[in-house]
């Protein structure tokens, strides 16, 4: 027979450690019951993530669609109104308009040298041109440097200009330029005559680069007052004529390498080339004539070098 007191000291144990038991049992659901919430939190953020990314994708191809549809158009409907200017040659000023919406590209740097071409037949119909044709010619070739041929062999001392021979330049590393002058002479040019961008390169000494300078300031002064006064050069009109400075920087690239006084000409530009070098001899900086045929061409545009120091 137990004694008394055992039993009920034992009951109570058991009790206390079926409590502690139950309350251990407790906590572990309410622990597993918080990390199952918190597990599902995850995997619901998780998903509305990659739905939302989803949707942006979904959202981006959806627009690079419509932007394709746009730009197709725009190019149907300048094609339309380039071939209406052969008989409404004012079509031109259309199709210039329509050029502003399309984003910067070959496609559109392409549709622009077609557009000025037909700009140049009209002017000659006598159409008046828009703001936007000259805009467009600004935007082709108002780059900080325009391509040149590599270095000539030195210039001639006598006022001749032969036609020059492109040697190869050595390959280096492109340097960052320094900011360079540009100088505008004509105020409101001409929106169809030829610019002209007159360079002179700049020297580590100086005293060369200053040479330079007041050469190509010589012909274009003598080039702006004859686009300024509408005279007929070459049997073509002048517009913009800017001098503009070639860093030491710039002058450095392989595309360069510069150390003559030359004028370059690309297809179509004989004529009006020449005419420009007579007028940079007259000056008395003559340049020698750069023929580069099946060069990058760029529509009623001319560049000038006076590199050749002191």
């Amino acid at each position: 027979m137990a004694e008394p007191g055992k039993g009920i000291a034992g009951a109570t144990v058991v009790a206390v450690i079926a409590a502690i038991a139950s309350l251990a049992s407790a906590g572990l659901s309410a622990w597993q019951n918080q990390e199952a919430r918190k597990l599902q939190k995850e995997i619901a953020d998780k998903q509305q993530a990659a739905q939302e990314l989803f949707q942006r994708q979904e959202a981006s191809l959806r627009q690079l669609e419509l932007d394709r549809e746009y730009q197709l158009g725009v190019v149907e409907r300048v094609a339309d109104a380039l071939e209406k200017a052969s008989t409404a040659p004012s079509q031109v000023n259309v199709a210039s308009a329509l050029l502003y919406t399309l984003p910067d590209g070959d496609l559109k740097d392409r549709l622009i040298v077609v557009v000025l071409g037909e700009a140049q037949r009209a002017a000659e119909q006598g159409v008046k041109l828009d703001a936007s044709v000259a805009s467009l010619r600004s935007s082709v070739r108002d780059s900080a440097v325009p391509m040149a041929a590599p270095s000539l062999a030195p210039s001639p001392s006598s006022g001749a200009e032969p036609t020059g021979t492109v040697q190869p330049a050595p390959i280096e590393p492109e340097r960052p330029s320094a900011p360079a002058q540009t100088v505008d002479l004509v105020v409101n040019p001409s929106a169809t005559g030829w610019d002209v961008d007159v360079f002179w390169c700049q020297s580590a000494d100086g005293g060369a680069g200053d040479a330079n300078e007041a050469r190509a300031k010589r012909t274009a002064e003598r080039l702006a007052e004859i686009s300024r006064d509408g005279e007929s050069l070459g049997g073509e009109r002048l517009g913009r004529v800017r001098v503009r400075e070639l860093t030491v920087e710039a002058n450095a690239r392989p595309q360069y390498r510069l150390s003559t006084d030359q004028i370059f000409l690309d297809a179509g530009e004989a004529t009006i080339g020449q005419a420009v070098a007579g007028v940079a001899r007259a000056a008395g900086a003559p340049l020698a004539v750069v023929d580069r045929q099946g060069g990058k061409v760029s529509p009623w545009y001319l560049s000038a070098f006076y590199c050749a120091g002191g």
